[in-house]
């Protein structure tokens, strides 16, 4: 048989691979100094001024629900950009994409020109053209009710004109626009995506914006999902900023037996 000699490859005496017609070159001339176009952010704004369907949206800006025009006397009109997510999510939402023109938070409410209800979840994306974030369907609107307790005085009586029954309640936030999501499986527990730790998957998870009215929900509050009643189990707070400003409250209720209306 006939034997495949093999010659080990010398590198040039001067400028070693560079100058070796058997290896690459790598001076391909890197740009030290590369900038971004000028208009990029204006180039952007102008492609929102095109109506394209289902894609380039108006929005109604809601920073709270409750107190929608803020203080300037009216709620922001923003156009933006509402995409499908590059892998399909349905629980995960769409991409929103706006300018800088109106900043936007987490929690942020936006009421789309068709009357359909979103609202932004996770972080804030910094793009040089454009500000991106996602943003969820609100599927429900919930009435959170509190048990007042029974006020007695020193002796045990209660005074008149105080509450004197158990089923006397009071309204913690009413009418709020919720996401609403139940998993019907058995009680385990597992790992969730966008946010740390656990949660129990035969809780019944509600995501609603955090104002100064939502704030005030606590363990034990209830509401109703239909004819089905429901008692908040746990208050999650990860998803609001370290100064409780804005941001998105995670509910976790389970369904009150024996409370159908």
């Amino acid at each position: 048989m006939g034997r495949i000699r093999l010659e080990r490859m010398k590198p040039a005496a001067r400028g070693g691979a560079r100058d070796n017609p058997l290896i690459p070159s790598d001076n391909i001339g890197y740009v030290r100094d590369f900038r971004p176009p000028p208009a990029l952010e204006a180039d952007f704004r102008k492609l929102l001024e095109h109506d394209i369907n289902h894609v380039n949206v108006s929005f109604t800006l809601i920073r709270d629900w409750y107190a929608p025009c803020g203080g300037d006397g009216a709620s922001p009109v923003i156009r933006a950009q509402q995409t499908p997510a590059r892998f399909f999510d349905p629980d995960a939402g769409d991409v929103f994409k706006a300018t800088w023109d109106t900043p936007i938070r987490p929690g942020d409410i936006v009421i789309r020109e068709d009357g359909v209800l979103f609202m932004l979840t996770g972080a804030i994306r910094r793009n040089p053209n454009n500000q991106g974030a996602r943003i969820v369907t609100l599927n429900a609107g919930l009435t959170f009710t509190r048990r007042q307790e029974i006020q007695t005085d020193e002796r045990g009586f209660v005074p008149a004109g105080a509450a004197d029954t158990e089923d006397a309640c009071m309204t913690v936030a009413a009418d709020m626009p919720v996401r609403i999501l139940e998993g019907a499986g058995r009680p385990e527990y597992h790992a969730v995506r966008d946010a740390p730790g656990v949660t129990p998957d035969f809780l019944t998870g509600i995501a609603l914006q955090f104002n100064p009215q939502t704030s005030l929900i606590r363990v034990n509050d209830t509401f109703f999902i239909g004819q089905f009643g429901y008692r908040v189990l746990y208050v999650s707070l990860t998803e609001t900023d370290i100064i409780r400003a804005h941001g998105v409250i995670k509910l976790y209720a389970g369904r009150i037996a024996g409370s159908e209306r």
